[in-house]
Parts: C-alpha cells; structure tokens; sequence
C-alpha cells in the first residue's frame, strides 16, 4: 500500500527494484531517461504504477517541475534513488574527467537533493516515510582504477544520506544507503572480465551480485 518514488526505473537494477516493490503490494510512481523502457515496466506490473515520468536527472529545471508535481500531488512515502550517470572509465589525469565528474554529480548527489527537499517540504508531519540510495562497496574499500567520478559522487551521496538520517530521523524519515559490489549488469559493460574474476573469488557465495540480491536488501529497508 505503500507510494514509492524510484528512480532510475528504465534500468536494470531499478526495474528489478520496481518488480519486488510491486510483488509486495507498493504502488510506484516510476522515474527513468528511457520512456520507451518505462512503458515495458509498467505493462508488466500490473497495475502497480501510478504515475511515469521520463525526465534526465541531469536537467535541473526539468527534475524541479517534475518533483514539484509529484510531491504536491501525491502523498508518497518513500524515495528510493537507484538511479546513475552512465560510466566511462576515465584517468583522474585525463581532462575529460572534469565533466564526467559533473555528471555524476548532477545525478547521484544535485539530483537527489531536488527531490528530497521537494519530498520533506510537502509531507505530512504525522506520516513515517523513508528515503533510501545506492552507493557502492567502493565507498569503503580501495577505489577501483580510473572510477574517480562515480567513486566521489557516491562518496558525497553517503555524505548527503548521513546528514539526513541525522536531521530527519526525529521526524520519522527512516534514510539508509545499499553499498553492492560489482553487479554483473550493461553498467558494468566496460569492466573487464579479469577485474570480475578478482570481484567473484574475493565473494565468500564465489560470484558477483546480481540486481535481485540488492533489490531484496532495498526492500527490507
């Protein structure tokens, strides 16, 4: 019965996501680049959707007209941001790594904060609600090569999640990250093969994660 917002629903990761959430009686207002791909989704959840937005995360206007809607129209208790710039490996040296760093940020971190403020600013004082993130097992651990973009807009998203556990928490805002490691999805296309055999034997199950694992952990949250 719970409304849930997820971006990055034309995804792998965020249509699986979708699918649980659904299996489970949500109802879903679902965000994505690929209008073609949200249409597909929304065929196959059964009546599970309640609204479609095809919107880039990356066009600050677009993303505020959009959130504004949402969240004044509907009462929603839940953000859950699946949703990442696409990934080019670049050198930190390299000086194309200045605007890939931007588009991970407008995606994981400026985008995020649009809808979260949108989303505390049009909900009832009286109502729980949560707020959940994918970052990466890479926040933790040492950096994978030629990753720094992504690596450091997931680094500020945890930034972002931690402050907000601690400022809306009182107020009944549960706010969690899910950290995967490396999932074997068209995302990781340019990983080479060696570096997910080092992932698959370093993995007490010997395999990568795939998006069922992390979906399941997302819904428990």
């Amino acid at each position: 019965g719970s409304r849930i917002l997820v971006t990055g629903a034309s995804g792998i990761l965020g249509a699986t996501v979708c699918q649980h959430l659904a299996d489970k009686g949500a109802k879903l207002i679902i965000w994505g680049r690929n209008n073609e791909k949200l249409e597909k989704l929304c065929g196959e959840l059964s009546g599970a959707v309640t609204d479609l937005i095809c919107c880039d995360l990356s066009d600050e206007k677009d993303v505020h007209e959009q959130s504004k809607r949402i969240f004044s129209n509907n009462i929603v208790d839940g953000i859950i941001h699946t949703a990442a710039s696409p990934l080019t490996l670049t050198s930190s040296a390299d000086c194309k790594n200045l605007p890939e760093l931007k588009m991970h940020l407008d995606i994981s971190v400026y985008a995020l904060q649009q809808l979260v403020a949108e989303f505390m600013g049009n909900r009832s004082e009286k109502r729980d609600g949560f707020i959940t993130v994918v970052l990466t097992e890479a926040v933790f651990d040492a950096p994978p090569a030629n990753m720094s973009a992504y690596v450091a807009s997931k680094m500020a998203s945890w930034g972002l999640i931690k402050c907000y556990a601690k400022e809306f928490g009182p107020l009944g805002i549960r706010c969690n990250a899910v950290s995967p490691g490396l999932m074997e999805t068209p995302y990781s296309s340019e990983i080479s093969i060696r570096a997910k055999k080092i992932e698959e034997a370093s993995n007490p199950m010997r395999r990568i994660c795939n998006p069922d694992d992390v979906a399941r952990i997302i819904v428990l949250l």
